[in-house]
């Protein structure tokens, strides 16, 4: 099967290992990362996922499929860094988190805290909607047809 047209949103997430201990250099979790289209278009679903308590998010640059993976990685599908630590900053601590934490798999301690993730996912997102050509025309559309 090619590796492309693999679904990012039909893995296990259970799956994912949580040995990164600080964000790619184009996590879109990090303030100072580009604007990526794909995250953007998703932040309605991401806040639903993390109200739920029960989300994880795979570094793209290791999940074959999502925009930004690095077809040179060749090991298992990684947690998001960023976003774990966005969300530990935040103390959103998730289903997923709290059961990597107690399994041993995430050392919460070993992960860069120092970088300027954002506050949360509405940080994120009201940032994205200022900055985010695309997302202030899909938004202005979805309010215009409303």
């Amino acid at each position: 099967m090619e590796t492309n047209n693999i679904d990012p949103y039909k893995v296990d997430p259970y799956s994912f290992k949580w040995e990164l201990t600080k964000p790619c250099s184009d996590c879109p979790f990090v303030k100072s990362s580009p604007l990526h289209d794909g995250i953007a278009s998703d932040l309605p679903k991401l806040a639903e996922h993390i109200e739920s308590g029960n989300f994880v998010h795979s570094c793209h640059k290791t999940h074959p499929g999502a925009d930004g993976w690095n077809p040179d990685y060749k090991g298992a599908i990684q947690n998001c860094a960023g976003l774990t630590i966005m969300q530990i900053k935040n103390e959103e601590l998730t289903i997923p988190i709290v059961r990597a934490k107690l399994s041993g798999e995430l050392d919460e301690s070993k992960l860069d805290k120092t970088v300027e993730t954002f506050k949360d996912i509405k940080d994120m997102a009201d940032y994205y909607v200022k900055n985010h050509v695309k997302i202030r025309f899909l938004l202005r559309n979805r309010h215009e047809r409303n």
